[in-house]
């Protein structure tokens, strides 16, 4: 196995290399390590994640902090104005000065502003810390801008109302939780700051510190890069500031999950633990079987076939749950619109671009392409168009092999799907947005004519070299949490969790810094808050026996386990999530489009690589008795479908660099 400092060394290089040379290295890089006062902004960053995006919309007004700082009058940024509409300048960076707010818990269980600390409101609570300590519950929050992105930092507050005081005993109990956000977003904003990100309840009542930036939340972008680079700057200034921490747990559902485990294994040593709650191992891998989705519900809502009009029938083909009293499958309710946005320039974030159309030239914004290709191009580059190239690809993918198998599906039907599914349009070649299917930016196949999409390699050399794929090298306790949400069409597919698994047991040949926990959907129960106290214990073990490892410090109840609707412990312990365990018997993990076509579970082949027809027949991949059968005229159809080969998912990825293979 690789190191992990070996993999990360030449991730980074890469991304270096990409940034520098395709796209020019005219930008200003900002030092990490040091702090800055209220009053002042924050480091404006970039430190590795290249370029920085424009036309960019900043938010600091919308979040309560004023209008942006004017760092340029030369056009560059978003335009700022005085209170009587007269332009001031522009705001490349969208800084704001950093200030201090104090809240207080109330007793009627909700925070409040106190403007005047010398003042107790009546309402005041008490909270007792993790270190015994009963203190006034007053909250101090610093908020302010680092690396174009607003951030803030919570804690109890000091007697005197300064961190620096060693004479006075501090709420603090030295452990940092920082929060990351989720949701899907394709770059070009700021975001705005929501306190409700900051002040966690469970745990500043503990004692603990909270960070929090909008560069962590993924509805404001999916570039994990910068998303790393924008918590290494918070946690520099955080540890300049207010000391080192004892340890740092990461928390978030969901892109906030994704941001968690790629942090970890891209930058060793900002996050000590994990706590993904309704995860994904990255995005981009997500994207495969997400791109499918579209593709195969605008085919099966057409067919005369009255087979389809059954949404759990559709399973056979989309491997997502679908649910007939809603009427819909997850493909449709979970993904329709994202796999639009994510892919197609111009179907764009309505709210997003009224703002950018407000304040931003129309050349410019003419010339940017809104995708999450695009929003990456530090990473991909862009062609001479100005697209950059995308990683998904379905050539020599056999939609539905697993449900002809095993009888699911006919041959007929297994023929269909593969003949006429198609793919996507190169961004390039898409024009305008259609919904609900964005029909008229597919490519539909025919018989004799595949019409498949392929995948640009160098693309998908560059996702892995830039760590946006999740491989699996972490060595910090995890704790993957969720509640059960498969059959109510939910985005968070159960699957993902072991898809993070599989990747960890390649990676590492172990999976015991790895814990599921699963609860129904309407378990009542803390889930996630427990789930916290529990990675706590098991890094305090870790901080006071360090030979042990992580494996010989977990906590009892760091264990796999699954709760019931009332809350009640179903099951917990070794192979309670394997084939015919009690949790997996309990909430069983639905499929998706490419594992029902053959890819494992672990789910990271963008292109596969091809194996001749002739050996996947050798191999057994059809059936020989009873009425699917494949006889020669139905092994020359397939040939017709597949004339270059069919995926073969015993091998790696065709774009897997190869110094980053096992």
């Amino acid at each position: 196995m690789r190191p992990v400092s070996d993999l990360l060394a030449r991730a980074r290089r890469a991304l270096i290399l990409v940034a520098l040379v395709f796209l020019g290295a005219g930008f200003v890089a900002a030092q990490s390590g040091s702090t800055f006062g209220v009053g002042e902004p924050g480091p404006a960053g970039p430190i590795f994640s290249g370029p920085q995006q424009q036309p960019f919309l900043c938010e600091t007004e919308e979040s309560g902090l004023g209008p942006p700082l004017v760092d340029n009058l030369a056009g560059i940024g978003m335009p700022v104005f005085d209170s009587e509409g007269n332009l001031l300048g522009y705001s490349q960076y969208c800084s704001a000065p950093m200030q201090i707010r104090y809240y207080y818990r109330s007793t009627d269980s909700s925070f409040k502003p106190l403007d005047d600390r010398a003042v107790r409101p009546p309402d005041l609570a008490q909270t007792t810390t993790s270190d015994g300590l009963t203190v006034d519950y007053i909250v101090r929050v610093e908020l302010g801008t680092i690396n174009r992105f607003i951030y803030g930092i919570a804690m109890l507050a000091p007697y005197d109302g300064t961190p620096h005081n060693p004479n006075l005993p501090r709420p603090w109990n030295g452990k940092l939780l920082y929060y990351f956000g989720g949701g899907v977003g394709i770059g070009n904003r700021q975001g705005r700051f929501n306190l409700d990100n900051l002040l966690l309840h469970e745990a500043l009542s503990q004692g603990w510190a909270v960070a929090h930036s909008t560069g962590n939340v993924t509805s404001n972008h999916y570039n994990l890069v910068l998303a790393e680079e924008t918590m290494m700057m918070v946690k520099d200034h955080f540890i300049a500031r207010y000391g080192r921490p004892r340890y740092t747990v990461g928390l978030g559902a969901s892109g906030g999950a994704i941001q968690q485990y790629i942090i970890a294994q891209n930058h060793p040593g900002l996050l000590d633990g994990l706590v993904p709650i309704s995860s994904y191992p990255d995005m981009i891998t997500q994207s495969i079987y997400v791109g499918d989705c579209e593709l195969m519900e605008y085919l099966l809502d057409h067919s005369d076939d009255p087979r389809w009009r059954s949404m759990v029938e559709r399973e056979v083909f989309e491997g997502l749950a679908g649910n007939e009293e809603m009427g819909a499958t997850a493909c449709a309710v979970a993904w329709r619109g994202l796999t639009q946005l994510a892919m197609n320039p111009y179907f764009q974030k309505p709210d997003l671009m009224a703002r950018l159309q407000e304040l931003f030239p129309a050349e410019l914004l003419a010339t940017t392409r809104f995708t999450h290709w695009n929003d990456l191009r530090n990473i991909y580059g862009v062609d001479e168009n100005g697209f950059a190239p995308t990683t998904w690809d379905n050539v020599g993918v056999q939609y539905g092999l697993k449900s002809l198998q095993e009888g699911r599906i006919s041959k007929e039907e297994f023929f269909w799907m593969n003949e006429v599914i198609g793919g996507w349009k190169r961004a390039q070649e898409m024009a305008g947005v259609s919904f609900p299917y964005d029909v008229e930016n597919q490519r539909r196949g025919e018989p004799g004519r595949p019409n498949r999409t392929e995948g640009n390699l160098e693309a998908i050399r560059r996702a892995y070299l830039s760590g946006h794929v999740f491989m699996g090298h972490v060595d910090v306790p995890i704790l993957d949490t969720r509640h059960y949400l498969d059959p109510v069409l939910d985005m968070h597919h159960f699957l993902q969790s072991f898809a993070a698994r599989a990747r960890i047991k390649a990676a590492r040949g172990s999976t015991e810094n790895h814990v599921i926990w699963v609860a129904h959907r309407e378990s009542p129960f803390p889930l996630y808050w427990m789930a916290v106290q529990v990675m706590d214990q098991w890094l305090e073990n870790l901080e006071r026996h360090p030979e042990r490892g992580v494996a010989g410090n977990r906590p009892p109840a760091a264990i796999d386990s699954c709760w019931d609707a009332g809350g009640n412990l179903i099951a917990s312990g070794n192979g309670v999530w394997d084939e015919g365990g009690a949790c997996r018997e309990a909430f069983p993990p639905y499929e998706n489009s490419r594992t029902l076509a053959g890819m494992p579970v672990a789910g990271n082949v963008f292109k596969c690589q091809l194996m001749p027809l002739e050996e996947a027949v050798e191999r057994g991949y059809y059936p020989t008795e009873g009425p699917n059968a494949f006889g020669p005229e139905d092994i020359e159809r397939l040939r017709a479908i597949f004339p270059d080969g069919v995926c073969d998912y015993t091998l790696p990825d065709a774009g897997l660099p190869p110094e980053l293979a096992r």
